[in-house]
């Protein structure tokens, strides 16, 4: 391409995005929002066909010359002559017939209102609450309009959004793996990213990359695990205040997080280590367990929970 192809094209992009903004020149995404599969068919489709309008619109300003194209528009794009405002009109119109109510998801791949997730900003947070989690799990910023559209449709109409639905099942997954019983909202990089890989949840590539950074990070900031209870240091407590110990912690396990001691794959013990970790304490699973197990078997005969 030589110089004044060059300038011209250049010149026409001030153009289209004048008249159309980011809708007209965006390109589409190499990883998709993950909303699921019936938004990953309609909005590969509104790409292909924006791909389409934009390269028509290309086409007619390619009827012009170098010198009426110059005298049209400026080169910020702005129509100056009466040509060029027709032109610029027709467009317009032509743009708003399809696409001037763009659904909320729909519009949030062309980041028009800073939509899409600033993972680098997120990688520096120390945790994440599960809301956030959440809507970064499928490409989106965590922002209230988001979680404004999950709630319940009261209006009882009949065709119900298939994204939300999607996005409401999602948070009652996030809910029972990581809230079950309404206790701490937030959780660190480590315990998301082990659930996500351990039930092998479909997410966008760059909330996996983000998760995993904030993991090594953890790792090179700490090489060397802080000293805590073990099995082996346990013995060095008299007998009776280890049990005494251990029933006042199941008690509040149970009273205060609905700790079940008869479910075998309890998520309590690592709602505690998260929230031990939120306060900078570092506890195993394994101790957890050890201690809410000690204080289960003090408990009466017969003991079952409400």
């Amino acid at each position: 391409m030589d110089d004044e192809s060059r300038a011209r094209a250049h010149h026409q992009f001030h153009i289209i995005y004048r008249v159309g903004s980011k809708l007209m020149t965006s390109e589409k995404p190499e990883e998709p929002l993950c909303l699921g599969d019936i938004f990953l068919l309609k909005s590969s489709k509104m790409f292909d066909d924006l791909i389409r309008l934009r390269n028509t619109f290309i086409d007619e300003l390619s009827q012009y010359s170098k010198e009426e194209l110059t005298d049209a528009f400026d080169m910020q794009g702005e129509p100056i002559s009466v040509e060029g405002k027709r032109w610029f009109a027709s467009v317009r119109d032509r743009i708003r017939d399809k696409y001037d109510r763009l659904p909320l998801w729909y519009g949030a791949p062309f980041n028009l209102e800073n939509e899409l997730a600033d993972f680098d900003y997120w990688s520096k947070a120390a945790f994440l609450d599960l809301d956030e989690a959440l809507f970064l799990s499928v490409g989106l910023e965590p922002k209230p309009k988001f979680l404004e559209a999950l709630k319940p449709d009261t209006s009882k109409r009949a065709n119900a959004d298939p994204i939300v639905e999607f996005m409401q099942a999602r948070k009652e997954l996030f809910r029972r793996e990581f809230n079950p019983y309404r206790g701490s909202t937030t959780h660190k990089a480590s315990s998301y990213l082990d659930w996500i890989k351990s039930v092998e949840l479909k997410v966008h590539p760059a909330f996996l990359r983000m998760l995993e950074k904030m993991v090594q990070r953890t790792v090179v900031a700490d090489p060397k695990p802080k000293t805590e209870l073990t099995s082996d240091s346990l013995e060095m407590f008299d007998p009776r205040e280890k049990l005494s110990l251990a029933k006042l912690i199941v008690v509040i396990a149970i009273r205060e997080y609905g700790y079940d001691p008869t479910s075998k794959k309890s998520p309590i013990p690592r709602e505690i280590e998260n929230i031990a970790a939120e306060l900078g304490l570092t506890l195993s699973n394994e101790t957890i367990r050890k201690y809410l197990q000690l204080g289960s078997r003090e408990l009466p005969k017969g003991w079952k929970p409400n």
